[in-house]
């Protein structure tokens, strides 16, 4: 019997403590829109191909610590549903020389019951620089997390030259938005 009661109390204890858990990002459930300006109106342009991988811990459905975060987009898969502008931006991203836009997490700033501060690395276009993002995120009942917020980003700071359209006339602006819905699922 008291084998028992021992057996109990730490299945009990057991399942109070927190674990690391590998998540995936589900992409068919997660969104990236970036958003700008040019000199006729404002535009914006869906990624369509979004992966990532994070190694989240949890203890009672609460999120204690994140070891580890990494996300990665297609340049390919940003699409505005403008051929020539999506021409454009696979140029003014190198997307044959950077497929990719990867951001890869360094250390958590802060982390409270809904939000997150995360310090980073963003590589752009061959171009790597430290960034902050600020985000809210949510646990579901089945223990996936929703992570979402915006990051404002100049394109100069990437090296990259605002792209422009019918021989000058219309220019892009230097600052962009990405606005992010992801979800991460337990693996």
């Amino acid at each position: 019997m008291k084998k028992l009661i021992v057996a109990l109390v730490l299945l009990f204890i057991g399942n109070s403590l927190s674990a690391q858990t590998n998540y995936t990002l589900n992409n068919s459930k997660s969104t990236l829109t970036i958003e700008g300006t040019s000199t006729i109106h404002d535009w914006e342009s869906e990624a369509e191909k979004v992966t990532g991988e994070a190694v989240l811990e949890l203890s009672d459905n609460e999120l204690i610590n994140i070891s580890s975060l990494a996300f990665k987009v297609e340049v390919k898969s940003i699409k505005s549903g403008k051929r020539i502008m999506d021409s454009k931006t696979k140029d003014a991203l190198k997307e044959k020389s950077n497929p990719e836009i990867i951001f890869k997490l360094d250390t958590i700033e802060n982390l409270t019951a809904d939000s997150v501060s995360a310090k980073g690395t963003l590589n752009i276009a061959g171009k790597t620089n430290e960034v902050i993002l600020n985000a809210a995120y949510s646990i579901g009942p089945d223990g996936s997390i929703s992570i979402n917020g915006s990051q404002p980003i100049k394109m100069t700071d990437y090296n990259i030259d605002p792209p422009t359209a019918m021989m000058g006339t219309m220019k892009t602006g230097d600052d962009v938005t990405v606005i992010y819905n992801v979800l991460y699922t337990k693996n």
